[in-house]
């Protein structure tokens, strides 16, 4: 399941990646709550729920978006398809609109069966980052009877390390019990799968410590308060989406906030 899940991840963050290089201010839309949402997350969602389904036709899905927008404007859902085929090329079936909808549509499980084995996906984690040409992530897990079993995070901007050295792209995976790892989002470039360990500084005055881009998310303020009384020296690393978890994860920095 886990190879199946990094794979189909892989291809979503080369995917996510194009639409981004070609994205621009004014592009996305506003869902009811006035979160924009671009091509990107209608795409990924497709691709991965399309391919997850034709792996494991019995297993449920939730994730956060809907055809309903795509319904409504024929030249977007034309460009999803069109985003979606090009990952595609190499399956031999082309997406049309009604396969575009029923693919996204696969996430409207409601989890009312706690026995199901769910896939719980956020296919544009960090969304006004990739509308900065930033950070952003694909966030993809599993429940098994209500509990988190795996979980995987695509960063198609991620570099291997905060100084940028390294392949820029990374996926960070783990399954319950089994460690986590980190790899390039090469698919075929599994010899350099890390495992991960977090950062053995104690002393809150050496760490580094990490926070959202949008203080909506989190208040600078008060987090530099916090950081003073703790006595904090270094300056804070800002950084949209759950790809900060990722970074802490593998030992860069020691906190969050």
């Amino acid at each position: 399941m886990m190879r199946v899940a990094v794979e189909v991840v892989s291809r979503a963050c080369g995917m996510s990646r194009r639409v981004q290089k070609s994205f621009s201010v004014g592009g996305e839309i506003r869902k009811s709550d006035a979160s924009p949402v671009t091509v990107a997350d209608f795409a990924v969602q497709a691709l991965i729920l399309s391919d997850l389904h034709e792996k494991f036709p019995t297993h449920k899905f939730i994730a956060e978006e809907t055809s309903t927008a795509l319904n409504k404007d024929p030249e977007l859902c034309q460009t999803v398809i069109d985003v979606v085929n090009e990952a595609r090329s190499n399956s031999g079936f082309k997406f049309g609109a009604e396969e575009i909808c029923s693919a996204i549509d696969l996430g409207k499980y409601d989890g009312t069966d706690p026995e199901e084995t769910v896939w719980v996906l956020d296919p544009i984690d960090g969304t006004k980052g990739f509308m900065r040409m930033e950070q952003f992530c694909i966030a993809l897990g599993v429940l098994q009877q209500g509990k988190a079993v795996l979980g995987i995070l695509g960063c198609p901007n991620l570099n291997e390390s905060l100084d940028g050295s390294g392949p820029r792209g990374v996926i960070f995976h783990a399954i319950k019990g089994e460690g986590s790892y980190m790899q390039t989002d090469d698919i075929t470039d599994v010899v350099n799968t890390k495992r991960l360990s977090v950062s053995d500084v104690c002393d809150p005055m050496y760490g580094v410590f990490m926070e959202s881009v949008e203080s909506a998310h989190s208040s600078h303020a008060l987090s530099a308060q916090v950081a003073a009384m703790l006595g904090v020296k270094s300056a804070p690393i800002r950084m949209d989406s759950q790809a900060k978890y990722g970074v802490i994860a593998r030992g860069e920095t020691n906190l969050f906030m």
